[in-house]
């Protein structure tokens, strides 16, 4: 259950800054169940920066809290335009 709530916690926190900080983002962050019941998140940019003008990553239950930790740090610097998505996440 802790992993669970700590996914919802990380999309909770996307989406109000989201909504808070850049009127300029596009893109979005969902919370998701697999068909074996493990939880993911996926985040989606969308920037013409990209090749193909849209990126995303994911995290799922299995990862580490600090890999966890790393997803959300890396999503706000996207969301506050600090960084793109790198191409091999």
């Amino acid at each position: 259950m802790y992993k669970q709530e700590k996914m919802l916690e990380i999309v909770n926190k996307l989406n109000t800054a989201m909504v808070t900080t850049n009127s300029d983002f596009r893109g979005s962050v969902e919370f998701g169940i697999m068909r074996d019941n493990s939880y993911m998140i996926s985040f989606v940019h969308i920037d013409n920066r990209y090749e193909n003008e849209i990126n995303f990553m994911m995290i799922f239950e299995h990862h580490t809290e600090e890999e966890m930790d790393n997803f959300l740090l890396l999503a706000l610097d996207v969301i506050n335009y600090n960084r793109l998505i790198e191409e091999e996440n």
